[in-house]
C-alpha cells in the first residue's frame, strides 16, 4: 500500500469540537471515527 499525508486544518476541524479540546483528544475521536468506519465495511 502506498502512503498517503493528509492535512486537515485545524481551523475546519475546531468547527466539529468543543472549545479546550486538546490536539490528542481530536485525533483520538477521529481515529476511533475511522475505527468505526472501517469496522461498517465502509472503508
Amino acid at each position: 500500500m502506498k502512503a498517503i499525508g493528509i492535512t486537515i486544518s485545524a481551523k475546519r476541524i475546531r468547527d466539529y469540537f468543543p472549545e479546550g479540546y486538546t490536539k490528542e483528544e481530536i485525533e483520538e475521536v477521529v481515529y476511533s471515527l475511522l475505527d468505526s468506519w472501517r469496522a461498517k465495511g465502509s472503508g
